[in-house]
């Protein structure tokens, strides 16, 4: 794996995303939100989903 790339796969309706970073830590999670994995299951570059997550992240409130 790539440092400070992000992998996803979609397993059982949900997608998991694995990011290696710099220090060789292998960080993972899964995303259960239907709306959210429905748009994952569209990527088709990883480009593409960098800009989905972007743009994600800026329609929350994470102030709360």
């Amino acid at each position: 794996m790539e440092q400070e790339k992000l992998y996803h796969c979609i397993f059982k309706e949900k997608a998991m995303l694995v990011f290696k970073d710099s220090q060789d830590v292998m960080n993972c999670y899964e995303i259960e939100e239907k709306e959210l994995v429905e748009k994952i299951k569209q990527i088709h570059s990883d480009d593409d989903l960098e800009k989905l997550f972007d743009d994600y992240l800026k329609g929350q409130d994470l102030n709360n």
